[in-house]
């Protein structure tokens, strides 16, 4: 067999589908429609992580300012002269 011929048979035995030309669009797509959801789904993520965070340490914050402020209110009603 010539390489004529071997290529002819390759030909006939591969028949030329409309899959064949779409697969490398489609496989890249999907490909940029998954790394895009990744991406989204990693900043969500980081962004809930990080407002429990600032909530977490307002709360804390707050409270020790109520308690601050509870302890003058206390010292201010005995009649304790504050310094500071």
């Amino acid at each position: 067999m010539t390489q004529q011929e071997i290529l002819e048979v390759i030909k006939t035995a591969t028949p030329n589908s409309a899959l064949k030309d779409f697969l490398p669009i489609a496989t890249t797509l999907v490909g940029i429609v998954v790394g895009f959801s990744l991406n989204y789904i990693r900043d969500l993520i980081s962004t809930r992580k990080s407002e429990k965070l600032n909530c977490k340490l307002l709360k804390e914050e707050l409270d020790l300012a109520l308690e601050d402020s509870i302890d003058l209110g206390k010292v201010r009603i005995s009649g304790e002269i504050l310094l500071g």
